[in-house]
């Protein structure tokens, strides 16, 4: 039996354009309501546009389907951070490691996870238990805390 659209797009998670919802974004979003959105770079300019943009996305999927939606960005620092423009860029989770300061892991992902928040978004897309186990995966890389599972474990 086929599946439709509005039986499948409550397990979508869908990207959008631009910096605001268009009207073809905004009638599809209503009429199929999807489990959220994932933002990149091409929608972020400032911290207030991102605002608006998550409020917006927010009070269009809820108000048709009467859940609050997935608001997701890869913002996990270094050179995955896709929000930068709208709150910084938070270190490399390698660079964090190598302080070899828990407390101070603990307060960059928790301000990161503020600023986050305060801009609507309620998703953080980003590996946290990758063990950098092989040196020529350029994938990986500064995106984990280390070599060492039991470090990783840690942090």
């Amino acid at each position: 039996m086929p599946v439709t659209l509005s039986q499948l797009a409550p397990q979508l998670v869908v990207g959008l354009e631009g910096l605001e919802i268009t009207e073809s974004e905004r009638r599809l979003l209503r009429s199929a309501p999807p489990a959220g959105v994932i933002l990149f770079a091409r929608n972020v300019s400032s911290a207030d546009q991102l605002k608006s943009l998550t409020r917006d996305v927010i009070s269009t999927i809820a108000g048709a389907s009467g859940i609050a939606p997935l608001v997701a960005a890869d913002h996990e620092g270094g050179r995955i951070s896709v929000l930068s423009r709208a709150i910084g860029t938070p270190p490399s989770q390698l660079a964090t490691a190598r302080t070899g300061d828990l407390d101070l892991c603990r307060r960059v992902y928790g301000e990161t996870a503020r600023r986050m928040a305060a801009c609507g978004v309620n998703v953080m897309l980003g590996p946290v238990a990758d063990v950098n186990t092989e040196p020529d995966n350029p994938v990986i890389g500064t995106r984990s805390f280390g070599r060492d599972p039991a470090a990783v474990a840690v942090l």
